[in-house]
């Protein structure tokens, strides 16, 4: 398409092209930039909210690019195009709301560096332009090719979460084929005459990626393949996906999450008393929470989204999830709720230990609220959900918390699947010690909030954990369809928690009770 889109600019006066281009670049990055922040994988996929990016060089072709007439200039230019580069490979995260303004910031840093150097060398051109620097762009698509399949089987070998020492190997083994690729694959190649006819070479290429493109689409089709597999691991990985969780009320627009005006429980309930919130560890159980409503005779509203933690943005102390629209969408559903009298019960669930310590792994990202210091971020977290329990506590409703669910290291059906492939008879229980030692934060968090006149805590891990380990299968199948999130099982064997949510009998004020009323405010 670009080298088309090129060749129509071409044609056209200039100052149409101008405005032409111009307008579609600004509409790309706006759609690039709403999706990303919306998290719409669409936007990472669809070539027209990545044409911006492939239009920066196009400006440079067209004549767009700037014009350097002050050395020093146009080698601050340079300077400032590497430094943009170099900031993206090694500050963005899976936290980095991607593409949009986030995939400009390489793609402005590259054309800067294209066009400081175009009419003669720049500092940071002659930098790149070593022999070292300039054999390893040969060998780049070749290490691009390579690291692929080094890193899937090693992950399928030792699990999703390589240490370090592992990655490190990977890519020492990577770069020495591709050199190996390079000098007797790539080169040999470029020299030898070719023993058959151009026509030849493409009718083969077109015959083989004719036979990839079906055999790939009959994987698809058939997931898989799975008479490959014995029966039980078929029956098996079959109750496995239907264990997923799905919002009740699911929003058409987005996936993990329950759309405006959801109701959960009994739909004879004279009236709605209860507000269920959360991210996506409250969208796994609020199936079961309707459930359990429905046999208590309660009506409830649900308010669960993917991604959006428990916070009225109005009492976020931190901008970052200002970012997100689904998250401002939840906040005004959740304020808008809160003045409705017949609601006298906010129950919140979360991944908490998400927001106060980060991803598990540590290398993805370090904080949620992206200061560069763990302490900070959840000093944050903290006052941002204090003062989100007292803004509710001041509307006259009740609060009851969810504790934590322990999380796992790696995929369990995955994992429990590859054992069975395998013979292997493996332990997946999680120690008891892991899973304390990651929520230190989030019980002292909960422990404040607790004490809190009208705010109470349950925590699930007293019925999934022992003094030793914490359950993570039941009867031969996962709790969990993947590292973090119950399915269907998991909430099941939490029933009793969930119930002990909507017992409006159970005391809130932790001075009050001696712990004994239907586990509710049982310290962790």
């Amino acid at each position: 398409m670009a080298p088309f889109f090129l060749m129509l600019l071409a044609r056209m006066q200039s100052g149409w092209r101008i405005l032409l281009f111009l307008g579609l670049f600004a509409a790309s990055l706006a759609v690039s930039t709403m999706g990303a922040l919306d998290e719409n994988q669409a936007a990472f996929y669809l070539p027209h909210s990545r044409a911006f990016e492939l239009m920066m060089g196009m400006a440079l072709v067209i004549g767009l690019g700037p014009v350097w007439r002050n050395d020093t200039v146009r080698e601050m230019a340079a300077v400032a195009g590497i430094a943009m580069i170099l900031a993206a490979a090694l500050l963005y995260s899976s936290a980095t709301p991607f593409p949009g303004l986030a995939a400009a910031v390489p793609c402005l840093g590259t054309a800067l560096l294209i066009s400081t150097a175009a009419a003669r060398p720049t500092m940071v051109s002659r930098a790149l332009s070593a022999a070292p620097v300039v054999m390893l762009g040969k060998v780049s698509y070749s290490l691009y090719l390579w690291h692929w399949p080094l890193f899937v089987f090693a992950e399928y070998q030792y699990g999703e979460r390589l240490p370090l020492s592992h990655r490190i190997g990977l890519i020492a083994l990577a770069v020495a084929l591709s050199f190996l690729t390079y000098w007797f694959v790539e080169q040999p190649a470029r020299r030898r005459t070719p023993a058959v006819s151009r026509r030849a070479v493409i009718a083969t290429g077109v015959a083989a990626m004719a036979v990839l493109v079906v055999v790939s689409q009959g994987v698809v089709e058939t997931r898989g393949w799975p008479q490959r597999l014995a029966p039980e691991l078929v029956a098996f990985e079959q109750a496995a996906t239907r264990s997923k969780v799905r919002p009740v009320c699911q929003d058409p627009k987005e996936a993990s999450a329950s759309a405006p005006g959801c109701e959960i429980g009994s739909t004879r309930a004279a009236k709605t008393t209860f507000l269920f919130w959360g991210d996506s560890h409250a969208v796994t159980l609020s199936q079961q929470m309707s459930l359990v409503a429905q046999s208590l005779g309660l009506r409830g509203a649900a308010a669960v989204v993917g991604g959006c933690p428990p916070l009225l943005m109005a009492e976020a102390k931190d901008p970052i999830y200002l970012r997100k629209p689904k998250c401002h969408e939840v906040s005004n559903r959740v304020t808008f709720l809160l003045q409705r009298k017949d609601i006298t019960d906010v129950v919140i669930a979360a991944r908490w230990a998400y927001y106060t310590e980060g991803d598990l792994d540590a290398g993805q990202e370090t904080n949620r609220f992206n200061t560069g210091d763990i302490v900070r971020n959840r000093e944050i977290f903290a006052a941002s959900l204090r003062g989100t329990i007292e803004r509710i506590r001041a509307t006259g409703h009740r609060v009851t918390l969810i504790g934590p669910i322990p999380e796992l290291k790696s995929h369990l059906p995955n994992a429990m699947m590859k054992a069975m492939m395998r013979g292997e008879q493996r332990d997946f229980s999680l120690p008891f010690a892991s899973f304390a030692r990651r929520q230190v934060e989030t019980f002292k968090l909960l422990s404040a909030l607790d004490a809190m006149p009208g705010v109470r805590v349950v925590y699930p891990h007293k019925v999934l954990c022992d003094a030793t380990t914490c359950r993570t299968t039941a009867n031969g199948m996962p709790l969990y369809f993947d590292d973090d999130h119950l399915g269907s099982f998991g909430t099941k064997e939490i029933e009793s928690v969930l119930a002990d949510t909507l017992n409006v009998n159970a005391p809130f004020d932790s001075a009050a009770t001696d712990g004994s009323a239907s586990g509710a405010n049982d310290k962790p």
